[in-house]
C-alpha cells in the first residue's frame, strides 16, 4: 500500500474513533481490507479514479476510491444479489416507482430499464456527492425522460435535517440529530407531500433506520395508493437504539393497511432462523398477512429485535 494511502487510512481511523467509537471503527477497517485478491487491491488503490462498467444491464460510473457500494459493484457486478433478483421479478413495464435512498443509482437504473418510457421512477437522494453520481448515471444511460432525481431526504416533516456522512461507505449515510464533523444540512419532505399529485405503484426504501419516520410521513399515500408494493429494509437495532423509537409501530402501521409478506431477503442469522419457521428458504415467495405474523409473540419478537432484514410487502 502506498505511503500516502497509509497516512489517509490512519487519519480517517483516528477521526472515526473520536466520532463513533472503537467498535464502529474496527468494523470499517475490516471491511476496508476485505478485497478478493492482490490484483483487486492494486487496482482500487493505485487508480483512485472513475471507471464505467455495465451493471445489471445499465452503465454505471464507479469511483474506485470508495470502499462501499462502488467497490462492491466493481468487483461483483451486483449489490445485494438476492434482493436484486426478487426486486427485478416484481417490477414490470409502465410501473411508477418511488425510490427512497437512491444513492448512486443502482436500484433506480434497474427500475428504469424495466419500467421503460411508459413508467416513471422518482429517485430520492439527499447526499450531494451521491446525488451528482446518480444524475450522471441517469444521463449516461439516456434515462432522463422517465427517471426524475430529487436531492431530498424523506421523513415525517418538511424542513431541514442533518445527514451524517459515512467517510468510507457512500451507502451508509444516515439522518441524525447529533451534529458531528461528518454532518451536513439537507432538505427534507414527506412521502405524502411529495406524492400529493403523483400515483405510485411501488416504494423501495433503505435508509439505515430512518424508515420509522418515513412511514409516519406516508400514511395518506398508504391509504390512497392501491394496489401498492413496498420493498423496505427494516433496521430494528437502529430504530430502537439510535433513534429511540419503536419498530413495532412501523410494522403495525403497514399491517393496518393490509400489507402481506411476499419475500424476505438479506437477513442476519436471527431473522434467518425465524424465516425458517415461515418458509424453508430465504427468498422463497410466500403470501402471509403481516398482521398475522405480528400476532405470534415469538415471530414478533424476532421481527422487533433483529439487526436488519429486507421484506417485500404487497396488497
Amino acid at each position: 500500500m502506498p505511503r500516502q494511502g497509509i497516512g489517509e487510512l490512519l487519519h480517517t481511523t483516528i477521526e472515526l474513533m473520536r466520532a463513533k467509537g472503537m467498535r464502529y471503527t474496527f468494523r470499517r477497517i475490516m471491511e476496508y481490507f476485505a478485497l478478493k485478491s492482490r490484483f483487486d487491491y492494486a487496482i482500487l488503490h493505485k487508480y483512485r479514479a472513475n471507471i464505467i462498467k455495465e451493471i445489471q444491464g445499465s452503465q454505471m460510473c464507479l469511483n474506485l476510491g470508495d470502499t462501499g457500494v462502488h467497490r462492491n459493484l466493481f468487483l461483483r457486478g451486483y449489490h445485494e444479489k438476492e434482493s436484486t433478483e426478487i426486486f427485478k421479478g416484481e417490477l414490470s413495464k409502465g410501473m411508477r416507482v418511488l425510490d427512497i435512498g437512491a444513492n448512486i443509482g443502482y436500484y433506480p437504473l434497474i427500475e428504469a430499464k424495466i419500467v421503460g418510457h411508459e413508467g416513471k421512477v422518482y429517485a430520492i437522494e439527499p447526499d450531494p456527492e451521491n446525488f451528482a453520481a446518480l444524475v450522471f448515471n441517469i444521463r449516461l444511460n439516456g434515462y432522463e425522460g422517465y427517471v426524475e432525481p430529487y436531492q431530498l431526504a424523506m421523513g415525517n416533516k418538511q424542513g431541514k435535517i442533518l445527514l451524517e456522512r459515512d467517510p468510507w461507505h457512500c451507502n451508509w449515510h444516515r439522518i441524525t440529530r447529533e451534529e458531528t464533523q461528518y454532518c451536513i444540512e439537507v432538505r427534507a419532505t414527506t412521502v405524502d407531500a411529495f406524492c400529493k399529485d403523483k400515483e405510485i405503484d411501488l416504494v423501495r426504501m433503505d435508509v439505515e433506520g430512518f424508515e420509522y419516520y418515513i412511514v409516519k410521513g406516508m400514511r395518506r399515500t398508504l391509504e390512497t395508493n392501491r394496489p401498492l408494493k413496498i420493498f423496505i429494509e427494516i433496521h430494528p437495532a437502529a430504530i430502537e437504539n439510535y433513534y429511540g423509537e419503536n419498530t413495532q409501530e412501523v410494522l403495525q402501521t403497514l399491517a393496518r393497511h393490509a400489507f402481506r409478506l411476499r419475500y424476505m431477503a438479506g437477513t442476519n442469522q436471527k431473522a434467518g432462523r425465524w424465516w425458517e419457521t415461515v418458509s424453508p428458504k430465504i427468498g422463497k415467495r410466500v403470501d402471509i398477512p403481516l398482521g398475522e405474523l405480528l400476532e405470534d409473540s415469538k415471530l414478533r419478537s424476532v421481527l422487533l429485535k433483529s439487526g436488519a432484514y429486507r421484506v417485500f410487502l404487497v396488497r
